[in-house]
């Protein structure tokens, strides 16, 4: 699952890039064309959503991967 948080994350980093700088920029061996006013505020929002879901994931499958101990407050059944 953490896996598919960075990759979802990168896509996200890759889209508030684009969203911030307008593109024209390149980055490992690959360049980001330059993009319009109209298009930035989508790639930003959308990259956001994106960054935020993959921290979401993250945290998630880290905190199931935690064993519940005798005084912890998470049940088995809340798994």
């Amino acid at each position: 699952m953490i896996a598919v948080a960075t990759i979802i994350g990168s896509a996200g980093v890759v889209l508030l890039m684009v969203g911030l700088v307008g593109g024209g920029f390149t980055f490992s061996g690959g360049s980001m064309p330059r993009v319009d006013k109209a298009s930035r505020k989508p790639c930003l929002a959308v990259g956001g959503v994106l960054v935020l879901l993959s921290v979401g994931m993250a945290v998630t499958a880290e905190l199931r991967s935690v064993p519940a101990g005798p005084g912890s407050a998470i049940s088995a059944a809340a798994r």
